[in-house]
């Protein structure tokens, strides 16, 4: 489903990330600058390196790095890290995210690490996570 329909059809309810459309801009810096005041932005920075770094573990990473040199699945796991980094800095409770075709692009052990980050930020932040599949919202089962 092209990203203007998915927008169209569940922006309203949901925060929608979809594969392809993941990236506004090209690094992670100034994709931070468009949702964060300079003052969340370096605490927001932090966090989404860390998790980048520590728990992703994507070595080739770089605050610099163009986006598109990343391979899909690193995408996804970049892009989880700054949506959760700002989630937390600017203190948004009760979103709801539709992932759309994100899951799908991880090897088994991400899609593990991610579940298991996502079920970190419900817990946390009461955020739920949601997948379409064959035209329908599944909740991401954490447990």
């Amino acid at each position: 489903m092209e990203v203007l329909n998915l927008l169209e059809k569940y922006g309203d309810k949901y925060l929608v990330i979809e594969f392809n459309n993941m990236f506004l801009t090209e690094n992670i810096l100034d994709e931070m600058m468009v949702y964060l005041s300079d003052k969340q932005l370096e605490e927001a920075i932090v966090s989404a390196e860390r998790q980048i770094n520590e728990v992703f573990k994507i070595s080739s990473y770089r605050r610099d790095k163009l986006l598109s040199k990343y391979s899909g699945g690193e995408k996804s796991l970049i892009c989880f890290a700054v949506v959760s980094s700002i989630i937390k800095v600017k203190s948004l409770f009760s979103v709801e995210i539709l992932l759309v075709n994100l899951i799908e692009s991880l090897s088994k052990e991400n899609c593990s690490v991610i579940i298991k980050e996502i079920k970190g930020l419900r817990d946390e932040c009461l955020v739920d996570f949601f997948c379409l599949k064959k035209n329908e919202i599944m909740p991401v089962l954490c447990d």
